[in-house]
């Protein structure tokens, strides 16, 4: 007999077998609780002992996301815990009623005990939570979240890698830069500064501090070397002695490495005291030109006088 026929018999027998033993067990355990409830079986309650084993298989039953299972057992349990899953679905109080639903009010509290623990932690992608309704009760700002626009490809993965990275560690190519600021600017059309910041804050782990210093357009301008000193410096090129010292000075107290610890804070003190230079060359060229074309005029001026 073929050896991989006998393998895939053997692999449905171990399945049907385990599907078994789970709906017997479940099966025993609701008719238990039927019994010890009598005739008030609208006050179904289930034993603290009971809520610790039925809290895993709960887990393994419900409808959950691929990421919650790994290995072998997301596979063979998707089939074979179907029916299983419709008793024990988060249902509203209106579609299960007496002990069915008391038993699937432990699976909700389960997966939103489930949701919290994960809640602010690395390689989260919270879209896929977004069709389990227990989501919208573990707090306030993953539920506004889950209504801004799905981030996509490297939005995505900064998003996913924000709580493992304080401002310091958090360093970002051009094109990943872009498709955050992208996303960003989506969700602030949407809702307000301090709302996104609260979802920052609790859903990812960062300060809004750190996202201004990310997505601060002064990146884009200090990578290209041949900006000209008043474009880094945030003036125009008419501006005067008083507003290039101002903003200068405003510039560097916020990136100077001592105040801010941003990777590129070192990088751009530099730019900024480079562009500063420049207009001080600028200054000084610009005196020098004033200077020789007085003394063109008055070298000019007997000339004129004749």
């Amino acid at each position: 007999m073929n050896p991989e026929l006998i393998a895939t018999v053997y692999d449905l027998f171990l399945s049907i077998l385990l599907f078994l033993s789970i709906f017997g067990f479940v099966t025993w355990l609701i008719s238990a609780s039927q019994s010890s409830s009598g005739h008030h079986a609208s006050n179904f309650q289930i034993s603290p002992s009971a809520i610790v084993t039925i809290c895993p298989l709960a887990c393994l039953l419900e409808d959950a996301p691929s990421t919650a299972l790994k290995g072998q057992f997301y596979p063979l349990a998707t089939p074979l815990m179907t029916p299983l899953a419709c008793l024990l679905e988060d249902a509203p109080s209106t579609a299960l009623t007496g002990q069915a639903y008391s038993f699937s009010c432990i699976v909700t509290r389960t997966w939103q005990e489930y949701y919290r623990q994960n809640l602010g932690k690395p390689g989260i992608n919270y879209w896929q939570w977004q069709n389990f309704p227990e989501v919208n009760n573990v707090s306030p700002e993953l539920s506004l979240l889950l209504k801004l626009p799905k981030p996509q490809g490297s939005a995505k993965a900064v998003l996913e890698n924000l709580p493992q990275s304080n401002d310091s560690l958090l360093v970002l190519k051009h094109h990943q830069r872009l498709a955050w600021q992208q996303w960003h600017n989506q969700a602030l059309r949407m809702i307000d500064k301090q709302a996104l910041a609260e979802i920052y804050r609790v859903c990812y782990q960062v300060s809004w501090t750190v996202v201004q210093n990310q997505l601060d357009p002064l990146h884009e301008i200090v990578s290209d070397e041949l900006q000209p000193w008043w474009k880094i410096l945030g003036v125009t090129s008419a501006a005067n002695s008083l507003q290039v010292e101002t903003a200068y000075k405003k510039l560097l107290r916020r990136w100077h490495p001592d105040l801010n610890q941003s990777p590129y804070a070192t990088e751009i003190t530099a730019r900024l005291n480079i562009a500063y230079e420049q207009y001080q060359q600028f200054q000084a060229l610009k005196l020098e030109n004033k200077t020789l074309l007085t003394k063109i005029r008055q070298w000019v001026k007997p000339f004129k006088s004749r």
